[in-house]
């Protein structure tokens, strides 16, 4: 009889624990959602009072909560400067379009984008996937960057199709110092004025030299539209693949790039080589538009 009784009061404290334990997460429950709800209104408030800067930034710790996400990309759509209000070294923002998950009927994708540097009226993005495999150049011969094919489509088709006009005002045409390659002594180019460009020798090794750099910033995967334009890749190494630079060897019918490890090889490849490396665009953002508070 008293074990029945000790069983019985046993049973009833786990039951009671259990409805505790219930109670706890569900009033948790309610407490997260109405500070939800209460964020998203004053979300709102703040667009429908034209304060699109805090606006996004209230709806970016919503993290999806009903159509938070919705309303940052219809934000990012017309104020694309808006992400970058309040970015640190370090983080991703999304800007601008490209095709990359391999299916051709939904539309290109948002590009992501590492910020690398950030000054006062401007920042520095490295996209954080290789978009697309291209060659340097699209012939064998002695090339640099200041000539090549890939310079042309970076700042020609990529720029205008994967650029709304709002975004291309915002990209900065910097002047590239083109040095050559120290290890082999080659002579480089002339300075280049570039919306779009890809990294140098010398700007990979000062942004990514220390291994866990290389890891975090240098290797790179491919997007699934990468992938199955059939690029090698390195399928136990989550898919990372080869990178070009702009830097040409001492044979200027190669040029430098950076492994799917992200070590850098000076040593270079042939510019034709379409299908063994790929291309991750770089840019300058103007972080300071006048068309948004």
């Amino acid at each position: 009889m008293k074990e029945k009784e000790k069983t019985k009061r046993s049973g009833q404290k786990v039951l009671i624990t259990v409805c505790t334990i219930t109670a706890i997460f569900i009033v948790n429950i309610i407490i997260v959602n109405r500070y939800k709800s209460n964020k998203y209104q004053r979300a709102v408030e703040l667009m429908n009072e034209g304060s699109i800067v805090e606006a996004y930034a209230v709806l970016s710790e919503l993290k999806g909560y009903q159509d938070s996400k919705e309303r940052m990309y219809s934000i990012r759509k017309q104020y694309p400067a808006v992400c970058f209000a309040a970015v640190k070294e370090g983080d991703t923002v999304f800007f601008g379009r490209f095709e990359q998950d391999g299916n051709l009927t939904n539309g290109a994708e948002e590009i992501e984008w590492i910020v690398l540097e950030h000054r006062a009226d401007r920042v520095l993005l490295l996209s954080r996937f290789v978009l697309v495999p291209m060659p340097f150049h699209d012939e064998y011969t002695e090339i640099s960057w200041k000539d090549c094919s890939l310079r042309a489509w970076l700042n020609g088709e990529f720029l205008e199709k994967s650029f709304s006009k709002i975004e291309r005002e915002l990209i900065w045409t910097v002047e590239n110092k083109n040095k050559g390659n120290e290890v082999f002594e080659s002579a480089g180019c002339v300075p280049t004025k570039d919306q779009l460009y890809i990294f140098s020798l010398d700007e990979a090794s000062a942004y990514f030299h220390t291994d866990e750099q290389k890891y975090m910033i240098g290797s790179a995967a491919a997007t699934p539209y990468t992938i199955n334009q059939n690029i090698q890749n390195s399928e136990d190494n989550d898919e990372k693949v080869a990178w070009w630079l702009r830097t040409s060897e001492v044979y200027e019918f190669t040029a430098a790039f950076v492994d799917s490890n992200g070590n850098l090889y000076p040593n270079g490849a042939v510019v034709n080589n379409d299908m063994s490396y790929g291309v991750r665009p770089a840019l300058w953002i103007d972080i300071k538009p006048s068309d948004i508070k």
